[in-house]
């Protein structure tokens, strides 16, 4: 499967991992699946581990601006919230592939367009400083795993 969520609702995190061609399709499929799911609640925040065989490019780009839609109807039930003290959640996406990198960024000037301070979103190298930035530097590897072990013996 190339995109899968995985709620740790004892952590108030969410563990996702992107692999492989992802459509416009998987995209709003995962998005409602994850908001519908009986764990979920919008102050979770995401660890998402991007493969470096990931390919989001093309439908990706095209629709940004859909996946945005997407999430503001599916996770603010169709209207963003007012913010006054930061952010709802964080998304930390650790990628090796500067592409990936590339895209998440352009993805946060999206979201930022609209919903400033509502999702931070930050990509990394290295998983320790992305948990170290979830404030979950403490997370046993072992609650990581289906996806961290094949997250990390990928090539």
């Amino acid at each position: 499967m190339p995109l899968t969520m995985r709620i740790l609702p004892h952590r108030s995190l969410v563990i996702g991992s992107m692999r492989g061609r992802i459509t416009l399709d998987d995209m709003q499929g995962s998005i409602q699946d994850f908001a519908r799911h009986p764990d979920f609640r919008l102050n979770l925040d995401r660890l998402v581990l991007a493969y470096d065989d990931l390919d989001i490019s093309d439908s990706f780009l095209k629709n940004m601006f859909t996946i945005k839609e997407e999430m503001v109807a599916e996770y603010f039930g169709g209207d963003i919230p007012q913010m006054g003290k930061g952010p709802l959640y964080k998304t930390a996406i650790v990628t090796s592939s500067t592409g990936n990198e590339l895209i998440t960024r352009l993805f946060q000037a999206v979201l930022d367009a609209d919903m400033p301070s509502v999702v931070a979103l930050k990509t990394f190298r290295e998983l320790h400083d992305a948990l170290s930035w979830l404030d979950r530097a403490d997370l046993p590897q072992e609650e990581l795993e289906p996806e961290l072990g094949t997250f990390l013996t990928t090539d």
